[in-house]
């Protein structure tokens, strides 16, 4: 196999005719009075696979290649890519499937059709919020809840409604003054 899409493998004649690969790092930029923004690293982006293939009579069913990429992108799962030589790229749910038919018989069955496959990159939800967990648990500032200083005091802050000679301290006290 030359690439494998979850357990959907490719051979040398199915293999694809283009593969692109984008990895990305996201910056937010903030704004600076009288110069230029300045740029702050908020992360790695997901990365993005686009493939190019190309089925012919000759060596594959071409509809049946093409209904596995539609069951594939009608699934909604996320599934592992992995080239021949057994290194994994990551894993990937598909996100955009266009088929372009070159050769139909005069049936009008397929003899050979070129499709683009978009990939993109799966972030499980749970290493988000384990990374998320361990930042917070780094922090200086963490303290534990429900845990009061000794000397802290409570501090009521009152509500005046002005009425006439009274004075609504809280929804409960009116004071005269």
């Amino acid at each position: 196999m030359f690439i494998m899409l979850g357990a959907v493998g490719y051979a040398r004649l199915e293999s694809p005719t283009t593969y692109e690969i984008e990895k990305k790092a996201d910056y937010a930029e903030m704004q600076v009075t009288e110069g230029k923004p300045l740029l702050q690293y908020m992360g790695q982006g997901l990365d993005k696979l686009d493939l190019s293939f190309s089925f012919h009579v000759s060596f594959t069913d071409p509809q049946a290649a093409w209904t596995k990429l539609v069951d594939m992108i009608n699934a909604h799962k996320a599934f592992t890519v992995t080239m021949g030589n057994g290194q994994v790229i990551g894993t990937f749910v598909l996100s955009g499937l266009k088929r372009t038919t070159a050769v139909t018989a005069k049936d009008g069955t397929l003899q050979a059709i070129y499709c683009k496959v978009k990939l993109n990159e799966w972030a499980e939800p749970d290493l988000l919020e384990g990374r998320r967990a361990e930042k917070k648990s780094e922090a200086k500032a963490v303290s534990e809840a429900n845990q009061q200083k000794p000397n802290s005091k409570r501090v009521v802050v009152p509500i005046k409604t002005h009425t006439g000679d009274f004075y609504a301290v809280d929804k409960k006290s009116i004071v005269r003054q």
